[in-house]
């Protein structure tokens, strides 16, 4: 074979097999998105119910729950995000942690009327303020900083049971090993 032959026919090949992948990728994902999961310490391993949207039926999609991942209904990205009335107070200081945890990301994950808000170091649930309330670096009511962790326990990442630093609890399927702050 000419080596001009052989040049042609490995990218033909090469670009057959990229084309398969992308096509392949592409019908993975069903429409909508995945819920917000509140950061979660887990205890207990629990093995996927899926891999990809497909294994979930009809329109549910394959994504991390409070601990572990399953096949859950999906939001609709267009539908209008809940506001809750009031401000957020003004904060003042400045995280120290990179990348800080967000324990919401709307109004619409803060139960009892609470307001999503940005604290000092990440955005959490907060009581709503009139005025222009401030709220120091001394603050609890704006970082809930992660308890220490008992001794074998690790933060999951998807596949594993344990504690959520959601306050107050979402409404879940109560299991023996998980427990809510």
């Amino acid at each position: 074979m000419k080596p001009s032959r052989l040049m042609t026919f490995v990218v033909l090949l090469a670009l057959g097999i990229l084309t398969s992948w992308a096509v392949e990728g592409a019908s993975k994902a069903k429409h909508g998105v995945c819920p917000f999961v509140p950061p979660t310490i887990c205890f207990v391993y629990e093995p996927p119910e899926c891999q990809s949207d497909w294994q979930c039926p009809k329109k549910q999609k394959c994504c991390r729950a409070l601990c572990g991942i399953k096949c859950v209904e999906p939001e609709d990205p267009s539908k209008p995000v809940k506001v809750n009335p009031g401000k957020c107070p003004v904060v003042t200081g400045r995280c120290k942690t990179p990348n800080p945890t967000d324990y919401c990301l709307n109004d619409g994950h803060c139960l009892f009327g609470d307001k999503c808000c940005k604290g000092v170091c990440g955005k959490s649930c907060v009581k709503p303020v009139k005025g222009k309330e401030k709220i120091s670096l001394r603050s609890t009511s704006l970082h809930m900083p992660i308890q220490p962790q008992p001794p074998g326990a690790f933060p999951c990442e998807g596949g594993v049971l344990g504690i959520s630093l959601r306050h107050p609890p979402p409404p879940r399927r109560s299991s023996a090993f998980n427990t809510v702050l």
